[in-house]
Parts: C-alpha cells; sequence; structure tokens
C-alpha cells in the first residue's frame, strides 16, 4: 500500500486545519505546508476578509482521518489475531503468540482512541 507513512500530525488552527507526517515536526506557520489532507473553515466569518473559522464537524472528521495510519495497524493486527485464533488450538507457539497480540492489539487500540479523543 502506497500511502504517507504516519504519524499523522493534526494541526488544528482557528481557520485552517492540515494534517501531514509526523516526521515533518510541528510548524508555526500551515501557509508553505503541502499536508495530507487540508481542511478551509467553512464556519463563521472571522474576518470582514471572508476568512472563516473551522467547524466543529470539520475538526471531527480531521481527528479520525489524522489517525488513518494508526488505524490501518490496527486492523492489521486484528486480521493478525483473528488468524492466529484459528491455528492456536493445534499450535502451542501459535496460542502464545496470540494471547501476546492480543495484548499489543489493545495497547494500539487504546493509542489510536486517545489520540482521536484528546485533539
Amino acid at each position: 500500500m502506497n500511502h504517507t507513512k504516519g504519524p499523522w500530525i493534526t494541526d488544528i488552527r482557528t481557520g485552517v486545519i492540515k494534517i501531514y507526517p509526523e516526521s515533518e515536526g510541528k510548524h508555526d506557520c500551515l501557509s508553505g505546508i503541502k499536508g495530507v489532507v487540508t481542511f478551509i473553515g467553512e464556519g463563521e466569518e472571522s474576518q470582514s476578509n471572508g476568512y472563516r473559522y473551522v467547524t466543529d464537524e470539520q475538526i471531527a472528521n480531521a481527528k479520525l482521518i489524522g489517525a488513518a495510519p494508526e488505524m490501518f495497524d490496527v486492523l492489521e493486527m486484528l486480521e493478525k489475531v483473528f488468524y492466529l485464533s484459528n491455528v492456536s488450538d493445534d499450535d502451542n507457539e501459535a496460542w502464545i503468540e496470540w494471547l501476546n497480540s492480543q495484548d499489543q492489539l489493545e495497547q494500539m487500540m487504546k493509542k489510536v482512541l486517545n489520540k482521536i479523543r484528546k485533539l
């Protein structure tokens, strides 16, 4: 799969939201940042020149999109857990890996949910 490597930063400002790779570091000004996704404010007008605030819906959508690489990792781990659950009855090593994978999956899920909820 060819997507921009994560994790991504969801950078929420007054009139714009940019989502960009964490590897680029946090930026003071977003105007020169390409970003993976950019939201331009669609809410109330904040200045006479038409500049608008971002809406709550835009912020919620940005949080979900910004967590996409981590959500993809969680889904891949879930796929592994399901696979191992089918082979673990006959294979002791697979059973141990299945138990460890469940713990890892739980930690990954908590991390991504916290990222989405805390922004």
